[in-house]
């Protein structure tokens, strides 16, 4: 049987990336209205593109829990 689903959990798993992708997106901003460099700011836009496929990645694992959830819920029946 599927362990269920921690909803607070996930919910804290998944803010701090968001978080990480808010602040480093506006940092990236910041970067631009200053003229820094290019290599910096696309340095902080790689930063994003990372944490977004994590974020994608634990959606993943969350979605095959909640199948497989589902899944053994139904055989119960």
């Amino acid at each position: 049987m599927a362990e269920p689903i921690d909803v607070p959990k996930l919910v804290h798993d998944l803010r701090n990336p968001l978080n990480s992708i808010s602040m480093t997106a506006e940092l990236a901003k910041l970067q631009l209205m200053q003229g820094e460099a290019a290599e910096a700011v696309a340095g902080n836009l790689d930063a994003i593109i990372r944490i977004c496929r994590s974020c994608s990645t634990q959606l993943d694992e969350v979605s095959r829990a909640a199948k497989a959830s589902g899944s053994s819920q139904d055989q119960g029946k």
